[in-house]
């Protein structure tokens, strides 16, 4: 819990139910991982590459995804309450059946997203993000 994880590699690795809570992977690369049921709660992954992750049902509440670039990744039945996603990179991402209330998606691009079933979009900003029409 809070391990300083800064610039780390996690890329393609198998981190099923891990648990990052509070951590700082700031800058960290995490392409395609398999991150399912991981715990990441209040973690720092801010400017980080979590391109094709597969973060189904995790729980990244409170976390800190700023600028950080989630192309193509799968957070379906996530918990992301309260979690940032300020000018992050989400094109093509889904939070389907995801937990999204007090999220932050400010200036994120948002293209061809997927909320099909989120609770708490209505509860998210969405100010400048980039295709606000286009959730669904």
């Amino acid at each position: 819990k809070g391990a300083n994880l800064k610039r780390s590699d996690f890329s393609g690795s198998e981190l099923t139910d891990v648990s990052f809570e509070a951590a700082r992977l700031h800058d960290a690369t995490l392409d395609d991982a398999v991150m399912s049921k991981a715990k990441l709660s209040g973690a720092v992954l801010s400017d980080a590459s979590l391109k094709r992750v597969n973060c189904g049902q995790c729980k990244l509440d409170r976390a800190d995804l700023t600028r950080a670039v989630l192309e193509f990744s799968d957070f379906t039945g996530a918990n992301l309450a309260g979690a940032s996603f300020i000018k992050a990179n989400l094109l093509g991402v889904s939070f389907k059946d995801a937990t999204v209330s007090g999220a932050d998606f400010r200036g994120a691009v948002l293209d061809s997203v997927d909320f099909t079933g989120a609770v708490g979009v209505a509860d998210a900003r969405f100010d400048q993000a980039s295709s606000p029409l286009g959730r669904r």
